[in-house]
């Protein structure tokens, strides 16, 4: 009996701690849609996002880079997926020092990106190419341009709104996380498949916010 209250108490706390992160993501969405500078039709084009709310980069000579997140794909009726969550690490070398944390997000816009994306291990710029996504401001260049990457950055430090390279960093789906939302159906594209209902709050909120963007 004891074994099992213990069991159920890990897992109420990680519920809980999953809870937390969707209002994470939610509030860092929340950022990006209020500054008006991704354009909507980069959005609304997308065949799926991944959000990083808290994406640290730390260095001392070897640098390192890593983030908890989660991801949303559009789906044939044009609606928004539940979410899987990720990871994302990477490493550099050369003379560099410093810590900083920004709010980043990547728009996949091919369906090749969304294939390699719902593999367990992505590797940014080797499977799929990555550029910094143009803004409301330059989106016309852009366009004219024909420039089409795979994978579009974006990120937010400090309340402003820069470009984010992240070429050569790795997304690794969380099975932790996944398994506590959706035990044994916790695959990335059985949760993408899934029409079951999660009950967290701040999930109806992201999608909210999504949805105007469709």
């Amino acid at each position: 009996m004891r074994h099992i209250l213990l069991i159920l108490f890990i897992l109420s706390n990680l519920f809980s701690s999953v809870e937390e992160d969707v209002l994470e993501v939610a509030n860092s969405v929340k950022k990006f849609t209020n500054t008006h500078k991704i354009p909507k039709e980069i959005f609304s084009s997308s065949q799926a996002i991944v959000i990083i709310p808290s994406y640290m980069k730390a260095s001392f000579f070897i640098g390192g880079q890593y983030g908890e997140g989660m991801v949303v794909v559009k789906k044939s009726d044009n609606s928004w997926s539940n979410p899987f969550f990720v990871k994302i690490t990477g490493g550099s070398f050369g003379i560099q020092f410093g810590l900083e944390a920004s709010d980043t997000i990547l728009l996949f816009r091919s369906k090749k990106s969304l294939t390699e994306l719902l593999h367990n291990k992505i590797t940014l710029g080797t499977e799929v190419s990555v550029s910094v996504g143009p803004i409301e401001e330059n989106y016309n260049r852009y366009k004219e341009g024909n420039f089409q990457a795979d994978v579009l950055t974006y990120r937010i430090k400090d309340g402003l709104f820069i470009g984010a390279s992240l070429d050569g960093t790795v997304l690794n789906h969380d099975i932790e996380k996944n398994s506590v939302i959706y035990g044994n159906q916790s695959k990335a594209q059985q949760i993408v498949d899934s029409e079951l209902k999660i009950d967290i709050y701040a999930l109806e909120e992201l999608n909210k916010i999504l949805n105007t963007y469709k």
